[in-house]
């Protein structure tokens, strides 16, 4: 894999002005970056006995072995995290940040490196199988979801993550959790015969649903660095972006998505 660090080097030698600046140079010269990250979110992140595990794991590792440097992984509250500000305690966030409108405002992102789709489920053989038919139809959701908030219009994601928008004129029964929903509809579908939920949510519900062809809308995971006055974060930005590009070119970030959740994330659904 070619070493970022190696082609930084040769820039400041020939030239001054090419020198890393910023996060990137505080991390070129510690030999360290600093990611935080959840100790209890697997399949994402997970510490064990002193071991750390998972899919946001494996990518801060892969990304410091492109910058040729050392890995270590801290634990703020995701809540401290997503507010910025964070007074250069850490480097960037592998974290499973989702995209929104409102940390825009405190936080920057890489590229996403996967992505979690939204998809609209039908009771099997019901003939429902498009957005386009559920206009006035009664939709199942989990309580206190990003579903729930996309089909009640309060969905704060970036421009680009959202596919189409809500069915018109629908019902909503919201339910404790994505289950709950799973259930209703192969049990009771007099209550309720679509629902939304995750990809791999409704893939997983067995044969009783079928997912729609097309995501209505994505979270967007991307890595984050803080946007704060005080910190020049472009040249790390810039960094984290290259290797998450040639993780895909050669490949890596499938590998990874394959091994920890079976299935590939990295791929912008609908293309």
């Amino acid at each position: 894999m070619r070493r970022l660090i190696g082609i930084l080097m040769l820039l400041s030698a020939g030239c001054a002005e090419d020198e890393p600046y910023g996060v990137l140079a505080d991390v070129l010269r510690r030999g360290e970056l600093r990611v935080s990250t959840d100790a209890a979110y697997p399949p994402q992140s997970e510490l064990i006995d002193g071991e750390w595990f998972g899919f946001d794991i494996d990518v801060a590792r892969a990304i410091g072995a492109y910058l040729g440097v050392s890995v270590t992984f801290v634990t703020p509250p995701f809540d401290d995290v997503i507010a910025g500000g964070w007074l250069e305690d850490w480097d960037v966030s592998v974290g499973s940040v989702t995209i929104t409108n409102q940390r825009l405002s405190v936080l920057n992102f890489s590229t996403p490196y996967y992505y979690v789709p939204a998809y609209f489920g039908a009771v099997s053989g019901s003939g429902i199988t498009t957005s386009a038919q559920l206009a006035g139809r009664t939709i199942c959701v989990g309580s206190g979801t990003t579903y729930e908030d996309y089909l009640s219009g309060r969905l704060s994601l970036s421009a680009s993550s959202i596919y189409e928008p809500p069915p018109a004129s629908m019902g909503l029964v919201i339910l404790d959790t994505d289950t709950d929903c799973i259930d209703t509809l192969v049990n009771t579908p007099s209550i309720a015969q679509v629902m939304m939920s995750s990809q791999t949510t409704i893939d997983d519900a067995g044969a009783g649903i079928t997912r729609f062809e097309r995501a209505s809308f994505a979270e967007q995971l991307a890595v984050a660095t803080d946007r704060s006055p005080t910190v020049d974060d472009e040249d790390m930005l810039r960094a984290v972006n290259d290797a998450l590009a040639d993780m895909r070119r050669t490949g890596k970030l499938t590998e990874l998505s394959m091994r920890n959740y079976g299935r590939d994330l990295t791929q912008a659904p609908n293309d």
